[in-house]
């Protein structure tokens, strides 16, 4: 027999038997799992197949909406970005930007739901109220906002699409027309 049979039947013999895994905790107290037996290693004995359930599974819900928590509700049609439009332009030299929401069916404030808002990538702020949110001294150039339905326990169970909007603000490092302050 050739050298590949040999590793092939010892894999086959491998699989059909119970495996013998060993447990020893290391000095640093980090846990190793291994098929060889250390020195005071425990000894775990591993079944041919797989336990098969008594009973089938339940299946989980892929919508988190639909837990028994949420005493019927059954999530939000509407998640949307209202102001800005998305690719709008804002000229404003405070960097003041109001975001404006439209939610249907209305805010779950019972289910301890928030809003929460994440302006290019990061969460920035949280609200029970609907009405949106203002941001302030935001820096010019481009941003991206998007809207999202927090759970009581802060996982994001609903989100709008991201809106993109460009912020122009006054400089005078780009209007040398203007005249500048003299510092004597």
């Amino acid at each position: 027999m050739s050298r590949w049979s040999f590793a092939i039947l010892g894999l086959v013999i491998g699989f059909s038997a119970s495996a013998e895994v060993f447990k020893s905790v290391e000095p640093d107290g980090s846990v190793l799992y291994s098929d060889r037996p250390k020195p005071g290693a425990e000894t775990i004995t591993t079944p041919k197949e797989p336990p098969t359930p008594a009973s089938p599974v339940p299946s989980i819900s892929k919508t988190p909406m639909e837990s028994p928590k949420t005493s019927g509700f059954k999530g939000y049609d509407k998640i949307e970005i209202v102001s800005p439009t998305n690719d709008e332009t804002i000229r404003e030299n405070t960097g003041a930007v109001s975001i404006n929401v439209a939610l249907t069916p209305p805010l779950e404030t019972k289910l301890n739901h928030k809003l929460a808002l994440f302006l290019d990538g990061n969460k920035v702020a949280e609200s029970e109220n609907t009405a949106g949110f203002q941001l302030m001294n935001l820096d010019r150039g481009t941003h991206t906002v998007r809207i999202g339905v927090l759970d009581a326990e802060g996982k994001e169970v609903a989100g709008s699409e991201p809106a993109t909007f460009h912020l122009l603000r006054f400089s005078t490092l780009l209007n040398p027309s203007r005249p500048k302050k003299s510092h004597n």
